[in-house]
């Protein structure tokens, strides 16, 4: 009687905590503002130093009013999404002009 019992708490339990978690998704918004990934390398080839990053701007989810079956869906708005590889030139930390591979964009 008393596995009866912890199984059927288990699986209540598991219920409980797997509905927790898509409502928690389901109504989860972010918001990233001025974000600067950078990779710097002037070791591996001392001859060529180079860097190359992504810069974001703002990105924001929200959920969306639509549903399509039991797929949640995200609204997300994206501006100033830029990637850049500069090489060749002296790479120490400093800000310095990019050369965008991606322009930034927005959508």
């Amino acid at each position: 009687i008393y596995q009866k019992l912890y199984a059927q708490s288990k699986s209540w339990l598991s219920s409980f905590a797997s509905s927790y978690f898509t409502s928690m998704i389901e109504n989860l918004k972010l918001v990233i503002n001025d974000v600067h990934f950078c990779y710097m390398d002037s070791v591996s080839v001392a001859s060529m130093p180079f860097s190359l990053g992504i810069t974001i701007k703002h990105l924001a989810t929200q959920p969306s009013p639509n549903k399509v079956g039991d797929c949640v869906l995200k609204e997300v708005q994206l501006e100033g999404l830029g990637v850049y590889w500069n090489f060749g030139e002296h790479v120490d930390g400093e800000e310095t002009e990019k050369y965008y591979v991606l322009e930034p964009i927005s959508a």
